[in-house]
């Protein structure tokens, strides 16, 4: 009775691609051009959210980020001048924007992927 053998496999096959883990959400995201990176990092334990641009494009930026309840809460601050002529704002999460509670909250970038972080 090969039969058995061969569905006892495609179950456990079909069961394994069930339960393969999902792709790691994005932390950032680059232009092709490299001109501009967003994302989101964590430093000593603190979270910051952050865009760098390549060269001034322009003086200041505006950072949104969305709470998991779908509100959403935006900055605008100056850019300042960074390391080999890049112009970035890195600002720290939870003293600049308001915590709204657990779960995954999304950094709006120019890019085709949410960068999301996870609050616990």
């Amino acid at each position: 009775m090969i039969r058995r053998p061969l569905l006892a496999l495609a179950v456990a096959a079909f069961t394994l691609a069930l339960s393969a883990p999902a792709a790691p959400a994005a932390t950032s995201w680059c232009s092709e051009s490299g001109d501009q990176c967003w994302g989101t990092f964590k430093r000593d334990g603190k979270r910051y959210v952050g865009v760098t641009y390549a060269a001034k494009y322009k003086t200041s930026e505006k950072l949104c980020v969305k709470a998991p309840s779908g509100q959403r809460d935006c900055i605008t601050r100056k850019l300042r001048r960074g390391k080999f002529g890049t112009y970035r704002l890195n600002v720290r999460w939870s003293t600049t924007f308001p915590n709204r509670g657990k779960g995954t909250y999304e950094f709006e970038n120019p890019g085709p992927e949410p960068i999301t972080f996870r609050v616990r």
